[in-house]
């Protein structure tokens, strides 16, 4: 089945798929009056005139007529021919992923949404924290009181790790549902980023796997444990956007960046840490320069003892952190859903082909 593109508020957004489309339609982001527009259509055409998409507004109220004889137009501001085949999400002649187009679309679809992808970013964030603390005075207390510390320290570090996985994959797949409905424009919001509770455990088990298989390959002389994290990457984003089990995605995803091009998801991933690098550096010289004005800008050489006396700079320094890296995470979120909207062009084009 063909991808459409949507009039939404006088733009063109998409392409989206027919499954995507009739959650709109559900939603009510889509009508039978809305214009949507493929490959192979001379015009933008109402949706409802489109023989693959009528069946979606079969239990819609109808919207106001257009006048009767009236030519079939796009509506004001609409562009007023359509669009390219996909000109933003389109992978290169050869399937190859265009690099830094990537990095575009992903800085285009945060523009559209800055706030809503900030505070998806600081939930995402938030929420593991807000389990972190109290447990880490569950698990500590206990185990500190009449038990063998060994045993004690090595149960409540698992425990404590498990936990934080569980909370942690899920929360990474609903900011992947997120970030992946918008970079193809559809209608989304911050509560997207609870829905990775909707995979409670594929997600958590999914991050166990592919942490021990990175982990093992990073333990092998390193590049294994590379080439394993470019690999799955997609994971998250693929397990969101389908029913596929943790092991499915896993292969999906492979089978995706191979799609893609290896060395050019690596050069993605190469370009984000290079950002990351450099957000480190600024981030420690304002930290020095705020330490420095309230005169700890020698805590660096500080003795144990006398550190004890300043804790209050880390109520600072955190969530400078925290509000800092938010923009850096939803990059990182945006930019690996864009690519994972060009591995699936590349699906629809293979199977055209075939």
């Amino acid at each position: 089945m063909a991808d459409y593109h949507v009039v939404r508020d006088g733009d063109s957004t998409g392409p989206f798929d027919r499954e995507t489309l009739g959650h709109m339609a559900a939603a009510g982001a889509l009508n039978a009056e809305s214009y949507v527009w493929t490959d192979g259509m001379e015009d933008w055409t109402r949706a409802g005139d489109v023989a693959e998409l009528a069946s979606l507004f079969a239990g819609q109220q109808p919207t106001e007529p257009a006048p009767t004889g009236a030519p079939i137009a796009a509506p004001s501001g609409a562009p007023s021919t359509p669009p390219s085949a996909a000109p933003t999400m389109t992978t290169l002649a050869d399937g190859r992923l265009p690099v830094f187009e990537a990095l575009g679309v992903a800085l285009t679809a945060l523009f559209r949404h800055p706030w809503q992808a900030l505070a998806v970013c600081f939930i995402y964030a938030l929420v593991p924290t807000i389990v972190m603390v109290p447990l880490s005075f569950v698990l500590v207390l206990p185990f500190g009181i009449g038990a063998d510390p060994g045993a004690g320290s090595t149960i409540s570090i698992f425990i404590f790790v498990l936990v934080i996985l569980v909370v942690t994959g899920i929360m990474f797949g609903g900011v992947a549902a997120f970030m992946t409905d918008l970079v193809r424009g559809a209608p989304t919001s911050v509560p997207r980023v609870f829905a990775g509770f909707r995979r409670p455990v594929a997600l958590p088990v999914y991050f166990v796997l592919a942490m021990l298989a990175i982990g093992t390959g990073f333990m092998l002389f390193v590049i294994p444990g590379i080439f394993l994290a470019v690999c799955f990457m997609l994971t998250p984003y693929i397990m969101m956007d389908s029913n596929l089990s943790p092991t499915a995605a896993l292969g999906a995803s492979f089978r995706a960046v191979f799609g893609l091009g290896w060395w050019r998801n690596f050069a993605v991933a190469l370009i984000l840490f290079i950002i990351t690098l450099m957000f480190l550096i600024a981030m420690m010289m304002v930290f020095g320069l705020i330490f420095g004005a309230i005169g700890l800008g020698g805590m660096a050489t500080m003795d144990p003892e006398k550190l004890d006396a300043f804790g209050a700079p880390s109520l600072i320094t955190y969530p400078l952190q925290l509000l800092i890296s938010l923009p850096l995470t939803a990059l990182y979120f945006a930019t690996y859903a864009a690519i994972h909207e060009y591995a699936r062009a590349n699906e629809t084009r293979r199977q055209g082909k075939g």
